[in-house]
């Protein structure tokens, strides 16, 4: 091998040595842009509330029925915790208006709720389907026929815990305001007696974040 052969193939050598520097040094500033395209996700306190749909769904075997609805509101905080790319946990602490309505009264049965829900986003971080558990406490019970009301909350057949399942979904109209639509259905019964009879509830809320 000549001497010009050998400085051939060390030109060729650094060539190829520049070309894969040049293609490393894209990727890099490739991989930069998108990490700064997409800003990290962090944790978010809010408030939020809105309208409660509330029906008592009674069964006795086969034979079931369920109440008028009472229609009410709920309103609490929140925090937003990120725990994957598409998944956040948010907790939240809400005063809840359920119960409802037959034969000309209405059952006022107010919660404090504690629902655990995770947030499944499945569109941009915008869209997210919203599943957990919900563990309830009763903090008031009344019965009114719209004249007239007494309270029956120490009525020992009245179960003052309620567990329920939420499901429902969100979307994000800004970094800072959610809408969000989410049904309750109880797993425990409300109170004993001839019939069970547990909680459901439809939410339509807005939350607004810190």
């Amino acid at each position: 091998m000549n001497a010009q052969e050998i400085i051939a193939m060390n030109n060729e050598s650094t060539v190829e040595i520049a070309a894969q520097e040049v293609v490393a040094n894209e990727q890099r500033q490739t991989a930069t842009m998108q990490h700064e395209q997409t800003p990290a996700r962090k944790h978010q306190f809010g408030v939020k509330g809105g309208l409660n749909i509330a029906k008592e769904l009674a069964n006795q075997g086969k034979d079931s029925h369920e109440t008028n609805p009472r229609i009410g509101v709920h309103l609490g905080v929140f925090m937003e915790l990120p725990i994957s790319a598409t998944v956040d946990f948010q907790p939240e602490l809400l005063y809840s208006m359920q119960g409802g309505r037959y034969q000309g009264v209405t059952d006022q049965i107010d919660y404090i709720n504690l629902p655990l829900m995770f947030k499944i986003y499945v569109w941009d971080q915008r869209f997210s389907i919203d599943v957990g558990p919900q563990f309830g406490y009763m903090i008031g019970a009344k019965i009114s026929d719209g004249r007239n009301s007494h309270s029956f909350y120490d009525d020992e057949s009245l179960s003052k815990f309620d567990f329920s399942i939420a499901l429902g979904f969100s979307f994000k109209l800004n970094d800072k305001i959610d809408l969000g639509f989410r049904g309750t259905t109880g797993i425990t019964n409300m109170y004993e007696g001839e019939y069970n009879f547990k909680n459901s509830v439809t939410q339509l809320g807005i939350g607004f974040k810190f």
